[in-house]
């Protein structure tokens, strides 16, 4: 069932306890809008926890919320369950069948538009970002953030926005974002701890995956790849490659679209992450966003796919 914002305020105000529900290999959209509102509902007396199937990245641990995430459902009665920026209920990994069979009201709130409305009740609003969506729920609800709460927000909003680059942006992302620094969020913050603070390994991490990016079909394409091999040999982890598909439309001047491919554990699994100036790429984000195969029959498959969207 859709619901409206309106409608949504109105259900959480009676949930007495539940459980927000991020997406598998989380960014900081998803994390921001499920702490946000795991605030926003204590705040009111609620009873609320945040879960995901993956590590926080490091670089978000400047923010002291984000150590309360929890790795599986807390025991104990909870009358809903949330899920937060997760367009089908198989992108929250291992807590997807929890999710799913749970017999009590299941919530799904996103801003994707392919989202598939897998929850008995669904908002979904295409905005920029997750928690652009729950700053303007807030809004109408005359929940006014905390400083924390429009940390969270602020972080999201940024990140998943490509830094209010993306096509997506549109005057009321600056507004909201205006909104979240009148509350008491920085965005020099943001900025100094996702994008600035790189250590020794890291800007070689970054140097060396520069180096071998592949500029494609008449160099509007640029396929940049984080391997296993990359992250042990400087003794980094996944968390550290936050943002990298957005390196290559700031780096590549002539590019129009960015594909970035993390390789997952084991080998041979990519996670894959496509951005656009100019196209609407939504749809092959969802169809490449977990490949398996060699690295190069991956690269020719997204390629030849973000051509015909060019």
């Amino acid at each position: 069932m859709n619901i409206t914002p309106k409608e949504v305020i109105l259900k959480l105000q009676s949930i007495e306890s539940c459980v927000i529900f991020c997406h598998t290999d989380p960014d900081a959209d998803t994390l921001g809008a499920a702490l946000a509102l795991a605030r926003q509902l204590r705040a009111r007396g609620k009873k609320a926890e945040v879960v995901v199937d993956g590590d926080v990245p490091r670089c978000y641990m400047y923010l002291d919320s984000m150590k309360e995430v929890l790795h599986d459902v807390p025991a104990g009665e909870h009358d809903a369950y949330i899920a937060v920026d997760t367009y089908r209920p198989e992108a929250l990994g291992a807590l997807a069948n929890k999710f799913t069979s749970f017999t009590g009201r299941t919530y799904n709130i996103d801003h994707h538009e392919y989202n598939t409305e897998y929850a008995r009740y669904n908002l979904v609003i295409k905005n920029s970002s997750c928690c652009e969506l729950l700053t303007d729920l807030f809004r109408g609800a005359g929940w006014k953030p905390d400083t924390e709460t429009a940390k969270l927000l602020i972080l999201g909003l940024l990140t998943d926005s490509g830094r209010l680059t993306h096509a997506d942006v549109t005057d009321k992302t600056y507004q909201d974002a205006g909104a979240l620094q009148s509350c008491g969020a920085d965005i020099r913050e943001v900025y100094d701890n996702i994008y600035n603070k790189m250590s020794r390994e890291m800007v070689k991490l970054q140097d060396t995956v520069m180096k071998r990016m592949k500029l494609m079909r008449g160099r509007r394409i640029a396929v940049i790849t984080v391997t296993n091999a990359d992250l042990e040999s400087l003794g980094l982890d996944r968390s550290v490659t936050e943002g990298y598909e957005y390196l290559p439309l700031a780096k590549a001047q002539d590019a129009e679209v960015s594909v970035f491919l993390k390789e997952q554990e084991g080998g041979g699994h990519y996670r894959t992450f496509i951005k656009s100036r100019t196209a609407d790429v939504s749809a092959l984000n969802v169809r490449f966003a977990h490949m398996t195969g060699t690295e190069g029959r991956c690269i020719a498959d997204i390629v030849n796919a973000v051509s015909d969207r060019l």
